[in-house]
């Protein structure tokens, strides 16, 4: 982590290579694991008081989708993300040429609390990203 920035990128083959970027995005979030969903919760409760904008109000990642802003929506990539005072972040799905995948994460940290915040969290986003990229190798289940 130099310069104030972050990235990360997960690769890898689509399990629904016909689905959109958004539609591959909500099933990656859907199918997080329940310890995400506490994990937000208890982020959002500790950082409030710090002013760090919170963007699932009770911790379901699904809600994700609805709460962040989409910065780009089209056939090969969905992005979303967040402009904080303390850092800017945005992730990324873009399809690659024969059915694959990037998911990347880009943060951009403004201060000390924006440094300090992206270390605690990066052991939880790496395994959440990691999640993300293997859901994202399975075929879209449809609901019955």
């Amino acid at each position: 982590m130099s310069a104030g920035i972050f990235q990360d990128c997960y690769t890898g083959k689509l399990g629904s290579p016909n689905a959109s970027p958004r539609a591959l995005v909500a099933w990656g979030l859907a199918a997080m694991p329940g310890w995400v969903g506490g994990a937000m919760w208890l982020r959002n409760r500790l950082v409030a008081p710090f002013g760090l904008k919170t963007c699932a109000e009770d911790g379901v990642p699904a809600d994700l989708m609805q709460r962040l802003p989409v910065l780009s929506d089209t056939p090969d990539e969905f992005v979303t993300g967040m402009e904080d005072r303390h850092l800017d972040f945005s992730v990324r799905l873009t399809k690659t040429p024969g059915g694959g995948f990037e998911l990347a994460t880009h943060v951009v940290r403004h201060n000390l609390f924006g440094r300090v915040y992206l270390r605690a969290v990066l052991p939880a986003h790496k395994l959440i990203m990691r999640r993300i990229a293997r859901g994202l190798a399975q075929p879209i289940k449809e609901d019955p």
